[in-house]
């Protein structure tokens, strides 16, 4: 595909939005299909409400990468008889960290966002906001400077807390083997794997839940997947207010 060509609107994409008027999957039913599927309403709905975050700071992240990419971007070609593969290493080049990039190279393209704001208020609204205004505005929404800085963190690597999901698979859009065994007797043969919320690839630490070995192929490096994981880099600790 060449580059710089934006998908087009798949048919019928606008019959379902979420929390719009119309989308007919409410809270009762996210209830029934949660409880059919073997996961929490709580987390279910989690997984939809992170999707716009994740899509914006993930797209900061990578914008970020591609604004300097003799700084970030490292190729290797690989030489397998007469097939050759290259492969992408993404991450410092001069630390040799993968995934890890600068807070200015971050914030540089979370300013151009922000500028984007102001001028999506100003057409919508027709408010005009100060900087001040404009910070609070963000902050009010979780898309302020905290928020940015926990993502970039986030996805460059760094320890950031790790919130496993219980349960005996802890694939967040739920499972049979969280369904009653009496049930469904032969669930353990999708088998048992420990596995990292946080994913490995990122953060080396111990596992620290469990997931059918299905769920845990689907879910591998994924880092949408890791809901609470994400839910911090949206919400920030829960029992304290951080600073600016």
């Amino acid at each position: 595909m060449a580059m710089g060509i934006r998908p087009l609107e798949l048919p019928q994409s606008d019959k379902l939005k979420p929390f719009g008027e119309g989308y007919p999957i409410d809270d009762p039913l996210i209830e029934l299909i949660s409880s059919f599927t073997g996961t929490n309403s709580g987390i279910l709905n989690s997984v939809i409400a992170i999707m716009p975050y994740y899509s914006l700071f993930n797209s900061i992240y990578m914008r970020a990468v591609v604004a300097k990419p003799h700084k970030y971007i490292f190729h290797q070609t690989t030489q397998e008889g007469d097939i050759s593969s290259t492969s992408v290493w993404v991450g410092d080049k001069l630390t040799r960290k993968r995934w890890a990039i600068e807070s200015e190279d971050f914030k540089d393209e979370y300013q151009k966002f922000r500028k984007e704001y102001r001028k999506f208020r100003f057409e919508k609204d027709g408010v005009e906001l100060s900087t001040p205004e404009l910070h609070r505005a963000l902050k009010e929404i979780h898309l302020g400077y905290d928020t940015a800085e926990r993502f970039r963190r986030y996805f460059s690597g760094e320890e950031t807390p790790r919130r496993p999901i219980s349960g005996s698979c802890a694939w967040p859009l739920g499972c049979v083997q969280n369904l009653p065994t009496e049930e469904f007797p032969k669930s353990s043969n999708l088998l048992t794997h420990a596995e990292h919320s946080k994913p490995k690839i990122l953060f080396q630490a111990d596992a620290d839940q469990t997931m059918c070995a299905s769920h845990n192929m689907l879910k591998t490096n994924n880092t949408l997947f890791d809901v609470g994981g994400i839910l911090w880099c949206i919400l920030g600790p829960e029992d304290m207010e951080e600073a600016d």
